[in-house]
């Protein structure tokens, strides 16, 4: 039986073990890096939605024409819902994969942020849905999203984009800003980027 003095036993025993999946690793050691990547998909959401708003508002463009960067250079990503539904895919899966990286109150706004995008990726899953089959939603003329009965798409779309990315800002200030003494961050090392 090997004690703690003796040669490579002690080493094995002292060294921290490197994740071994690669969703361990984003959510250690590439934590930082991963989520540099996952903010990067949310600007570019984002991008989308504010020029869509911009077009409407200051450019005066009719709301079917108003598709944002990418709607406007290639307008058929927009008639069918995939791009917007891609993008809630994609914001859900990063919340999905990146949880892991996130401990006690950074955490739960982090999933905060999951429950209300699941929301989001349901509603544009029911927008999709409705493209394919040609059945629109109490006969409406395009397909409309629950909510959508009741607040006109554009607007109601930038605020579920904005309810996702209040619980994300305050779980990455959290998880990045918090002092030590506020608690553990598990084997993450976002902290040490900010120091």
């Amino acid at each position: 039986m090997a004690t703690i003095g003796s040669g490579t036993d002690a080493r094995e025993k002292i060294q921290p073990r490197k994740p071994d999946s690669w969703v361990a690793q984003i959510n250690s050691d590439k934590h930082y890096q991963a989520l540099k990547v996952y903010i990067a998909l949310i600007v570019a959401h984002w991008v989308e939605h504010v020029v869509q708003a911009f077009q409407i508002y200051v450019l005066d463009m009719p709301r079917p024409k108003a598709g944002g960067f990418l709607g406007y250079i290639v307008p058929v990503v927009n008639k069918n819902e995939l791009l917007h539904w891609t993008y809630a895919v994609l914001m859900i899966i990063g919340l999905l994969l990146l949880r892991g990286g996130f401990q006690a109150r950074s955490r739960k706004w982090w999933t905060i942020a999951l429950g209300i995008q699941t929301w989001h990726f349901a509603e544009h899953s029911f927008l999709l849905t409705q493209y394919w089959s040609g059945m629109n939603f109490l006969g409406k003329p395009a397909p409309t999203s629950i909510i959508q009965t009741f607040f006109p798409r554009v607007e109601l779309h930038l605020v579920y984009n904005m309810a996702v990315m209040l619980p994300i800002l305050v779980a990455l200030s959290l998880h990045w800003f918090s002092p030590k003494s506020a608690g553990s961050q598990g084997d993450c090392n976002c902290r040490a980027h900010f120091r």
